[in-house]
């Protein structure tokens, strides 16, 4: 099943494909529940820390399975030391959470690797109780960070109509947990006449998520679609800026 999603930034809605090697960024994702827990899922593409991630193969399954246990825990701590740079969480009031995510290796969305192409990403989970007294969770990208940073919400697993999409020095907007079991879900996506449902172009990612899985979308199957193209352009050129000088 495939899955269509569309992003809102700076004026221009653009759709992410896998037929090119998209510039990779962070995804984040909290699901709140009705028992008064939430979940924290971050994705780390091995790809951010290339020296170009815009032209960088992705790790996969086959190559890790070359890899030695001390390479792969390596990776795993700079995927960790990568995501205490690029995701802050904010709250309302101040200092409420300090969410300690525990890594581990899957492919995107949080499944198993079962194919040899299966690309790596390095996948932060973080599971507790909603803190006493929180009345709003939200994420910031800080500066010197260098990718952008996607942010879903979910309540029981079922995508919510808001995101953010952040760039670095950027804050999304506060989610009040006490309010999520009243927010617009995403949209679904309608039944093919094969019983598979057809792509949909929505303001986040499916709108059921199956319980345990990633919140994140899936970036790495979805094509590209532009419109206003210049929004790709200033990125490439702005990735380029970081780029240390040869």
């Amino acid at each position: 099943m495939r899955w269509q999603v569309l992003f809102f930034s700076y004026s221009s809605w653009v759709a992410i494909s896998a037929s090119a090697h998209p510039l990779p960024d962070v995804p984040v994702g909290v699901d709140f529940d009705a028992t008064g827990h939430m979940t924290i899922k971050v994705e780390i593409d091995p790809r951010c820390w290339a020296a170009d991630p815009n032209t960088a193969p992705y790790t996969t399954k086959a190559v890790l399975e070359q890899q030695s246990q001390i390479d792969r825990e390596a990776l795993l701590a700079k995927a960790k030391d990568f995501a205490s740079k690029s995701v802050e969480i904010v709250t309302e009031p101040p200092g409420l959470l300090a969410a300690n995510l525990t890594f581990a290796l899957t492919t995107v969305t949080d499944r198993p690797l079962e194919k040899a192409d299966d690309p790596v990403v390095a996948t932060g989970t973080w599971r507790g109780p909603v803190p006493q007294g929180l009345r709003g969770l939200g994420f910031r990208a800080p500066k010197p960070a260098t990718m952008a940073v996607v942010v879903h919400h979910y309540y029981q697993g079922r995508g919510l109509e808001r995101f953010a999409v952040l760039f670095p020095g950027e804050t999304s907007f506060l989610i009040d947990p006490a309010q999520v079991a009243s927010m617009p879900l995403a949209v679904e996506p309608a039944a093919a006449p094969d019983g598979e449902a057809e792509p949909v172009a929505d303001a986040g990612v499916s709108a059921a998520a199956p319980s345990g899985t990633s919140v994140a979308p899936k970036l790495p199957w979805i094509r590209i679609a532009v419109a206003g193209g210049g929004v790709l352009l200033a990125l490439a050129a702005w990735m380029r800026s970081r780029r240390p000088a040869a």
